[in-house]
């Protein structure tokens, strides 16, 4: 409906491109900042202290979808600038990142997005447990009175459809 897609457009969050340098405690985050604040370079410090497999690739982690990273780190990614570097150690359950904003991609308009998000919730509800699209194709045969009169076919969608009773004599 129009006001599922508003909800949704206003939830959206937009791909980012970031780079990070992952340590085990925070006293060498606070060590690669300091680093970084008197010019270091990032994808230098990043293959010299990181401990994760980004360190040969200068810290990069590529571009990303909301909800792909853990929490901590996205929130903090999301409400970087641009070209920046968190001022301050980003705390995970993975160790200490310093990370590196490389770019965000543009927020379309709703009319512009409609596809888009349609997409992320299909998406959604292909990837998820099962119930929603089971519910889904149950509607879908119920509301279309769907039955099958093939013997060998009769119970291949007996998961979604209501057991008919059989008669009494």
């Amino acid at each position: 409906s129009k006001d599922e897609y508003e909800e949704l457009y206003e939830e959206y969050k937009p791909e980012l491109t970031a780079s990070h340098i992952l340590v085990a405690d925070e006293a060498t985050a606070n060590e690669v900042i300091t680093k970084l604040n008197e010019g270091g370079d990032f994808a230098t410090l990043a293959s010299e202290y990181s401990i994760d497999s980004s360190a040969s690739s200068g810290g990069s982690l590529g571009t990303f979808a909301s909800g792909t990273m853990v929490k901590e780190f996205e929130d903090a990614a999301y409400a970087m600038e641009v070209g920046t570097y968190s001022a301050t150690p980003v705390a995970t359950e993975y160790g200490y990142h310093v990370i590196k904003l490389e770019a965000k991609a543009e927020k379309g308009t709703l009319k512009e997005m409609k596809e888009t998000l349609k997409a992320t919730v299909v998406a959604e509800i292909l990837n998820g447990d099962g119930k929603e699209l089971t519910a889904i194709i149950k509607e879908l045969l119920e509301e279309k009175n769907v039955k099958i009169l093939d013997e060998d076919l009769k119970d291949a969608l007996s998961a979604y459809l209501p057991s008919e009773k059989k008669k009494k004599n």
